[in-house]
C-alpha cells in the first residue's frame, strides 16, 4: 500500500502495532520532536521492526536526506531563531530608514516577536505575500507595511541560499521534480504522533505517495464534535487501532492557590508512597519511576522549590531555554543594574549570585553605605568584589555601545567565562549548586558553539548580519537567541518521576500522569486575534481557489479552541492506570478561578470516567466536588492527619497562641534627652512622638525602598532647581517662572541628578517629574500676579533666628521669606508631597514664632504662610485674607487672623510638649495617627496589642518634609 492511515487512542496500541512491522529497507520514522526520538527507538528495541536499520527524523533532517539522495550541489541553510529576528529586525530598519510608512506599533517591543510568528505561520501554509495583496486597502498602513516586509524576508532567505524551518517542507517538496522517483519509491516513511498536517507538510506526503513511496501514518484520535484531522485531511478513515476502548480513568485535584497546588501534589505522592493519603486507599505504591507530571512552564521555578522541599526525587524531563538558566539570569541582572545607573538594591542582587561574589558579600554593610553610581560603587568595593563589578560594568558597556550579532555573543562569552568552574572550585561541598553549574555550563557550550557556527559554518546573511545593534536592541537580539536555544537537563537517574513543562512528547505515556494548571485560564487559555491577519481576512485566504487551503489552516478562533481541547484530551490520555487533573481556586491575586470546561466536556463524550475510593470505575456524570481537595484554610496540618516533618508544621493551638495578653502596656520609657532639634521636625512629633524617637533621635532605619528612582534625590534636585531659579526670577525681574524653569531644569538635573537625563530606565520619572515642576511653576507666576506688587524683598534659603523653648534649641532654615511693603513677612516651603496635606501642619508656624520673639528680627507681623506642593500644584496654609492670593489654601474672609493665632498657639504648645519630652524622656505612642498606616515600627509600639486587633499596612505614605 502506497499510503495507509492509522488512528490510536492509547499509545500502548500504537507501540504492539509498531512492533508487528516487518522488516523493510530503506525504512524512515517522521516524529515531531527530539523527545519522541528517543521513545520511539525504545519501542522498536527488539522488534522485527528494529531488526533491520532504520532512521528517525524530523522534517528539517528529511530536507538534508534528500538533499543527500538527490546530490543537491547547494542546499539551503536553515535559519536559527536568533537569526530569523535579526534579519527581521534588519528588514525594518531599512523601511524606516527609506522613510516609507509604518503603523505606531512598530516601534514597541515585542513587535518583532509579532510579525516574525505570522510570516512563519503563512510560509508553513504556503501563503506567499502576493497572496495578500487583496486583503488590505490602500490605506491600511499596518496590512501594506506586513506585505512589504513578508516581501522582503521571502527576497532575503532566496538571496542568501537560507530556509525558515517553517519552510523547510516547501523546499524538500521542491527538490522532489524529475530523477527523484527513485529515491522515492525506496522509501518507507511512517509519520508517527501527528494528528493533522500543515498545508506544507501535506502537500509533500502528497508529493512522495505520488512519486512511489511507501507512507504511513499514525495519527493520534481524540473524538469530538466538528473535529478536522488526518482522516479528514486524507479523505479516508483507516484503520481503528483502539478498537476495545475504554475511557481514561482520572482523579480531581483542587486546592487554594497555585503554589499550594504544587504542595497538595507533592504532599499528596509522598504520603502515597508511605502508604497514606487519598491516592493510597485506590491503588499500591507504584514507585517514583511510574509517576510522570506536567508543569506550566511559567510555573517552573514554584514546582522546583516545592518538590525539592518535599525531597520527591525528579529528573526534569525537556529542554531548558538558555532564557531559563543561570547564565542567562546573570546577563540579565547585570543590563537590569546598569539600566537603572547602578543603584543599591539591583547591584547587591547581582553581586550576591554564585556566579560574581556570592556569599562573601557583605550585604547589610553596603546597603548601609548605600551606593548609587558606578563610581559610588568603585569606592564601596575591594578586592575581588571590585573585580567582579568591574567586569559587570565592562560587559554592560559593551552590550550599551553596541557591535555586530558575533560581537555581542563574544561579549557575553567573554563575561561567563570560567565562572562556573571558579564557583565549583569554591563550593565543592554544597552539593546543591551541582545542577546549577551544570546547567551554567551548558548554556555557555551552546553560546560557543552558536559563535563557532557564525564564524565558520552558517552561510551569511549578506548586509543583515553586518548591522550594529546598541542597547535595547542589543539587548533583544540576545534575548532572542536564549528564547531560540535550549540545553539538556541531564540524565535521568532510576527511581525518579519524570517532570515535564507545559506537554510531554507525543509517544510518552505512563501508569500514573498528573496535569497540573488544568484552570480555564490555560485552557484554552486566552486565545486572541493575530494583529496582522484577523479573522476575518484569515476566511478570504481560505476562499482563494489558488491555494487550496482548508479549514485547518491559518485556524479561526474557534478553531484554535478546538486545537486546545484535542490536545487537552491527548494529554490526559498520557495515563495508562489513573490521570489526575489539578487546578487551583484562585489565582495568585486571589481572583477565582474556574476549572476548565474540557475536563466535563471530555467526561460527556466518554473519553474520560471518574472512579470511586475502592478503584472501580464510576459510570455516573462527573462529580462536582473534587476528588481530593486542599484549600488555603489548611496550609497548616490538622491534628486528625499525617504530617511530613520537617517541611510542615503542626497547626498552632488557636486557644492558647494567638490571645492576646492578661495586661496591656505600652513599650518602656525611651530616657532619650536631646538639646537641640530642626524645625523640620516638629510635625513627625506632632503625629507620633514614638515614631519621631525611634526615627529621629534613635536613628532606626525604615526598610529601603527598592526603585530605580531616588525619591530623596529628586526632591533634593527640586529644592536646588526653585533656589537658582528664584535667583534669576528676582535678580532679572521681567522673566516668568515658568520660561526660566524651561531654560534652567536640565542643567540643574545635570549637576544634582545626572542619571535623570541619561539613563533610559529614568525616562518615566523625568517626565513625570518635569511635568509637575512645569505645573507647579505655573501656580508661582499665578501667585507672583498678586504677591509681587506688593513685595519689598525676598531673602532665599534664611537662616532663621534660633528659639529655645524648656531647654531645646529649635533651629531651621526657610526655603523663601517674603518681605511685605506694609512691614510684614510671609513664609513659604516647598514639599514634593500634596501641599493641600500641609494646610495644618506646624512647621512654617513655628518658624513665624522664632521671627516674632526673636530680638534679632525687626518685623513681628506674620501675615501668613504657604506650603507649595509640587505633587498636587496646590498652595495651601494660612493667610491674610486681604492678599487674595489663590490656591486651595485660601481661608474663609474674615477668619484669618484669628485662624492663624490659633494654628501660632498651638505650634507654641507643640514646642512646648517636644521639650517636655526632651527631659522627661517620655514619648508617649499616637495610636490613632494618620502616619500608622505605613509605619514600620508597629511592633515596637504594640499598637496591635492596645487596639485588641492586628493591623494592616495598606502601604499609603505620609507627608513628606522634603
Amino acid at each position: 500500500m502506497p499510503f495507509t492511515l492509522w488512528t490510536y487512542r492509547r499509545v500502548s496500541d500504537l507501540e504492539r502495532q509498531l512492533r508487528t512491522l516487518p522488516p523493510a529497507d530503506g525504512r524512515m520514522f517522521l516524529v515531531a520532536g527530539s523527545g519522541d526520538r528517543e521513545l520511539l527507538r525504545s519501542i522498536l528495541a527488539g522488534s522485527p521492526a528494529g531488526a533491520r536499520e532504520y532512521a528517525i527524523r524530523r522534517w528539517d533532517e528529511l530536507y538534508r536526506y534528500f538533499s543527500d539522495a538527490l546530490e543537491v550541489e547547494k542546499p539551503r541553510v536553515q535559519l536559527d531563531p536568533p537569526d530569523h529576528w535579526l534579519l527581521l529586525r534588519g528588514l525594518l530598519d531599512q523601511r524606516i530608514r527609506s522613510g516609507a510608512p509604518l503603523p505606531p506599533g512598530a516601534f514597541r517591543r515585542g513587535f518583532i516577536s509579532i510579525l516574525g510568528s505570522q510570516i512563519r505561520e503563512l510560509i508553513s501554509e504556503e501563503i506567499m505575500p502576493e497572496h495578500l495583496e487583496g486583503l488590505f486597502c490602500e490605506d491600511d498602513v499596518l496590512g501594506r507595511s506586513f506585505i512589504e516586509l513578508y516581501r522582503g524576508y521571502c527576497g532575503a532567505l532566496d538571496a542568501n541560499g537560507l530556509s525558515d524551518s517553517a519552510g523547510v517542507t516547501t523546499q524538500t517538496r521542491l527538490l522532489l521534480g524529475d530523477g527523484s522517483e527513485d529515491a522515492c519509491r525506496k522509501l518507507d516513511l511512517t509519520l508517527v504522533g501527528f494528528s493533522s498536517l500543515t498545508h506544507s507538510q501535506l502537500e509533500l506526503v502528497r508529493a512522495l505517495v505520488r512519486r512511489g513511496a511507501s507512507v504511513r501514518f499514525c495519527a493520534p484520535a481524540a473524538p469530538m464534535k466538528g473535529e478536522y484531522g488526518a482522516a479528514q485531511q486524507f479523505g479516508t478513515d483507516g484503520e481503528d487501532l483502539s478498537r476495545n476502548f475504554e475511557p481514561f480513568r482520572v482523579l480531581r485535584l483542587e486546592s487554594g492557590d497555585p503554589r499550594q497546588e504544587f504542595e497538595t501534589v507533592a504532599r499528596t505522592l509522598a504520603l502515597w508512597e508511605q502508604g497514606e493519603g487519598a491516592l493510597a486507599a485506590r491503588a499500591e505504591w507504584p514507585g517514583w519511576e511510574r509517576i510522570a507530571v506536567s508543569v506550566p512552564r511559567s510555573r517552573l521555578g514554584e514546582a522546583r522549590e516545592v518538590f525539592s522541599r518535599y525531597d520527591l526525587p525528579c529528573f526534569w524531563n525537556f529542554r531548558l531555554k538558555v532564557s531559563e538558566t543561570p547564565l542567562w539570569r546573570l546577563s540579565s541582572a547585570c543590563l537590569e543594574a546598569a539600566s537603572g545607573a547602578w543603584q543599591t538594591e539591583p547591584v547587591l542582587r547581582l553581586l550576591a549570585q554564585p556566579w560574581l561574589c556570592g556569599a562573601s558579600v557583605d550585604v547589610q554593610a553596603l546597603r548601609r553605605k548605600r551606593p548609587r553610581g558606578a563610581d559610588a560603587w568603585r569606592n564601596a568595593l575591594e578586592g575581588d568584589e571590585r573585580s567582579a563589578f568591574d567586569a559587570c560594568c565592562a560587559y554592560a558597556e559593551k552590550i550599551r555601545s553596541g557591535g555586530t550579532a558575533l560581537e555581542l555573543l563574544t561579549a557575553l562569552h567573554e563575561f561567563a567565562a570560567g565562572r562556573a568552574l571558579s564557583v565549583a572550585r569554591a563550593v565543592e561541598q554544597a552539593a546543591e549548586l551541582d545542577d546549577e553549574i551544570r546547567v551554567f555550563c551548558e548554556a555557555q557550550a551552546e553560546l560557543e558553539r552558536k559563535i563557532l557556527f557564525i564564524r565558520e559554518v552558517v552561510r551569511d546573511l549578506g548586509e543583515f548580519c553586518a548591522q550594529r545593534l546598541s542597547g535595547a536592541e542589543a539587548a533583544a537580539y540576545l534575548s532572542a537567541w536564549a528564547d531560540g536555544t535550549t540545553v539538556d537537563q541531564g540524565v535521568q537517574f532510576s527511581g525518579s518521576m519524570n517532570v515535564f513543562a507545559d506537554t510531554p512528547p507525543t509517544l510518552f505515556h505512563a501508569p500514573y500522569w498528573i496535569m497540573t494548571g488544568a484552570a480555564a485560564p490555560n485552557w484554552p487559555g486566552g486565545l486572541k486575534e493575530s494583529p496582522m491577519l484577523a479573522d476575518e481576512q484569515k476566511e478570504e485566504l481560505h476562499a482563494l481557489p489558488a491555494l487550496s487551503l482548508d479549514r485547518t489552516h491559518l485556524p479561526l478562533l474557534a478553531e484554535q479552541r478546538k486545537q486546545r481541547e484535542f490536545l487537552f484530551r491527548r494529554l490526559a490520555a498520557c495515563g495508562d492506570v489513573c490521570t489526575i487533573i489539578a487546578r487551583s481556586a484562585t489565582d495568585d491575586e486571589d481572583r477565582p478561578l474556574d476549572e476548565t470546561a474540557f475536563v466535563s466536556a471530555a467526561a460527556e463524550d466518554g473519553w474520560i470516567q471518574p472512579f470511586d475510593a475502592a478503584g472501580e470505575t464510576l459510570t455516573a456524570s462527573l462529580p462536582k466536588a473534587p476528588d481530593i481537595a486542599r484549600g488555603l484554610d489548611r496550609l497548616l496540618g490538622a491534628f486528625d492527619e499525617t504530617i511530613l516533618t520537617p517541611v510542615e508544621t503542626r497547626s498552632p493551638d488557636l486557644t492558647a497562641e494567638h490571645t492576646l495578653p492578661n495586661v496591656r502596656t505600652r513599650p518602656e520609657k525611651l530616657d532619650i534627652a536631646f538639646g537641640s532639634l530642626a524645625f523640620s521636625a516638629v510635625d513627625e512629633y506632632s503625629g507620633c512622638p514614638y515614631r519621631f524617637a525611634l526615627s529621629r533621635l534613635m536613628k532606626y532605619e525604615e526598610p529601603l525602598r527598592d526603585g530605580e528612582y531616588d525619591v530623596l534625590r529628586g526632591g533634593s534636585a527640586v529644592h536646588a532647581l526653585w533656589e537658582e531659579v528664584w535667583k534669576r526670577y528676582l535678580s532679572e525681574g521681567a522673566r516668568t517662572i515658568s520660561g526660566l524653569v524651561s531654560e534652567m531644569a536640565d542643567g540643574i538635573l545635570e549637576q544634582t541628578y545626572p542619571e535623570l537625563l541619561s539613563s533610559p530606565a529614568l525616562r518615566r520619572a523625568r517626565c513625570d517629574l518635569m511635568f509637575r515642576v512645569e505645573r507647579c511653576a505655573r501656580l508661582q507666576d499665578s501667585l507672583e500676579e498678586v504677591l509681587a506688587p506688593q513685595r519689598l524683598e525676598s531673602k532665599l534659603e534664611f537662616t532663621l533666628p534660633p528659639y529655645v523653648c524648656g531647654g531645646v534649641t529649635f533651629h531651621g532654615r526657610c526655603d523663601r521669606l517674603d518681605i511685605l511693603e506694609d512691614g510684614r513677612f510671609f513664609l513659604w516651603d516647598y514639599k514634593a508631597g500634596r501641599g493641600a496635606n500641609y494646610k495644618r501642619a506646624f512647621q512654617l508656624p513655628c518658624y513665624a514664632l522664632a521671627l516674632k520673639e526673636s530680638p534679632d528680627w525687626e518685623i513681628k507681623v506674620c501675615a501668613g504662610w504657604g506650603y507649595v506642593g509640587l505633587k498636587d500644584a496646590c498652595a495651601a496654609g494660612f493667610w491674610d485674607g486681604e492678599l487674595n492670593l489663590p490656591g486651595n489654601g485660601k481661608p474663609v474672609s474674615g477668619q484669618s487672623k484669628a485662624t492663624m493665632e490659633s494654628q501660632l498657639d498651638d505650634a507654641r504648645e507643640l514646642l512646648r510638649a517636644i521639650a517636655q519630652s526632651a527631659q522627661s524622656g517620655q514619648y508617649i505612642p499616637n495610636y490613632t495617627s494618620s502616619s500608622c498606616t505605613y509605619c514600620s515600627f508597629a511592633a515596637l509600639c504594640r499598637r496591635g496589642e492596645m487596639s485588641a486587633e492586628a493591623e494592616d499596612s495598606d502601604g499609603e505614605e505620609g507627608n513628606s518634609n522634603e
